[in-house]
């Protein structure tokens, strides 16, 4: 017969990290950090209401950096145009599709729920 589970509270350090890396990190990588089951980290972010989903320049399928989309629509906001922006970057990593298609996916996520840019 096994002896019964014993389920550690989380500390309030690990519910820190856990804030801290929600996003950036994958569950898996979390649980290694904290010494703890993927699953329970997973149940954790979902019991504090965050999500286990990597998202920006840490998704899988990023194409740009955090900080060259934050210069596109800061230029974008002052009022450039996407030609402008494409010469402005010096041709840095994006065409003016790119740049379109991120000034695009901006306007779409105010005009919804989506909560970044």
């Amino acid at each position: 017969m096994n002896p019964p589970r014993q389920h550690q509270q989380y500390t309030e350090q690990e519910i820190a990290l856990l804030r801290r890396w929600a996003g950036v990190k994958t569950a898996a990588e979390i649980a290694t950090m904290l010494g703890r089951s993927t699953r329970s980290v997973g149940y954790k972010l979902r019991d504090l209401g965050l999500s286990g989903q990597l998202y920006g320049e840490h998704h899988w399928s990023a194409k740009y950096a955090d900080l060259l989309i934050a210069m596109v629509l800061t230029l974008y906001d002052a009022g450039f145009t996407p030609a402008e922006i494409y010469n402005t970057l010096s041709r840095a990593e994006l065409d003016h599709k790119a740049i379109k298609n991120i000034i695009h996916r901006r306007k779409a996520c105010t005009r919804s729920t989506c909560t970044q840019a």
